[in-house]
C-alpha cells in the first residue's frame, strides 16, 4: 500500500479524511490525542522481529522490520507501551517476512515453488554480507587485538616471537623442497641420445641450441665420421620414442643398443 502524501495538517487529514497510512501515522495521531487530553505521551522507534538466517545462523533485521509505536506516562507506572497499529491492524504486527517478499516480487509464497529457493539465494547473499562487514568493513584495531588475543598474542614481544617462529618455519620448508627433494628421473630417451651426441662432439660436431636432431644428423653426415646409416637410424628410432604416440621398450632397447654400438 502506497502511504498517503501528507504535506499540511498531518494528523488532521489522517484522522479525518485518508485513514490509513503505515505505523508511523498511527503512532504519532494517538500520541498527538493523548496530549490534547493532558496525558504525557512520546512516540518510540525501532524494530519488529527479524528473521533467523539459517545459512549463516544469525538474526537478520531489514528495513521492511522498522515498527513505530507509542508510549505514555501513567501514575505509579511510568512510562508504558501502547501499540495503536495493533488494536487497528493486528494482521500487520503479526505478519510474517512473507509478506515482504510477497510486497517485492508479487507472489504469494505458499503457491509459488520458487520461494524457498529465493529464500535461500537471499539468505546466502546475507551472509556474504554481513561476513563482509564483520571481517573487512569493522575489521578495526580492536578486532584485531581479540583476534591475536585468541592465540595468547598480548604484546609486541610476544607477536615477535611468533613472527620469527613462522618465517623461520616457512624457511625451513622452502630449503627442504630446495635442497632435500629427491631429483626427477632424467628421461631416458634423451639421456641416451645425449650419448650419442657427446661422441660425435669429439669431432668437433657440436650439436647447436635449438638444432633439431634430422638437422643435426643431414649435418654430421657430411663430415667424418662419415656413417650415414648408423646415424639415420639413431635418429629415426630417436624420433620415434620422443614424438611418436606409442611407445614400446622394445625401441628403448634398440636406440641403446645402437648408440652402444655407434664408434665415432
Amino acid at each position: 500500500m502506497t502511504p498517503p502524501v501528507i504535506e499540511k495538517n498531518p494528523i488532521e487529514i489522517f484522522l479525518f479524511k485518508t485513514r490509513y497510512g503505515f505505523c508511523s501515522h498511527y503512532a504519532s495521531a494517538f500520541v498527538y490525542l493523548m496530549r490534547v487530553a493532558h496525558i504525557p505521551a512520546r512516540v518510540v522507534t525501532g524494530y519488529q522481529g527479524g528473521e533467523l538466517n539459517k545459512v549463516g545462523d544469525f538474526l537478520e533485521i531489514r528495513q521492511a522490520d522498522a515498527r513505530a509505536w507509542a508510549e505514555v506516562w501513567l501514575k505509579d507506572k511510568g512510562w508504558v507501551r501502547v501499540d495503536p497499529t495493533a488494536a487497528i491492524a493486528p494482521e500487520r504486527i503479526e505478519r510474517n517476512s512473507s509478506v515482504d517478499w510477497q510486497t517485492t516480487y508479487g507472489i504469494a509464497a505458499a503457491n509459488v515453488p520458487a520461494y524457498n529457493w529465493l529464500k535461500q539465494v537471499r539468505q546466502l547473499w546475507g551472509k556474504v554480507d554481513y561476513n563482509w562487514q564483520r571481517w573487512v568493513i569493522n575489521y578495526d584495531n580492536k578486532s584485531q587485538a581479540n583476534f591475536l588475543s585468541s592465540f595468547g598474542i598480548n604484546d609486541l614481544k610476544t607477536l615477535a616471537f611468533w613472527m620469527i617462529a613462522v618465517i623461520a618455519s616457512i624457511t625451513a620448508v622452502l630449503c627442504w623442497f630446495l635442497f632435500y627433494q629427491r631429483p626427477k628421473a632424467a628421461d631416458k630417451v634423451l639421456s641416451i641420445y645425449n650419448r650419442f651426441c657427446k661422441k660425435l662432439a669429439k669431432h668437433g660436431l657440436i650439436r647447436s641450441a635449438g638444432e633439431g636432431p634430422k638437422d643435426f644428423a643431414e649435418r654430421v653426415k657430411t663430415k667424418p665420421p662419415k656413417q650415414t646409416a648408423d646415424i639415420d637410424q639413431i635418429t629415426a628410432v630417436f624420433i620415434k620414442l620422443r614424438y611418436g604416440r606409442t611407445l614400446t621398450g622394445e625401441d628403448l632397447q634398440t636406440l641403446k643398443r645402437l648408440v652402444g654400438l655407434f664408434k665415432a
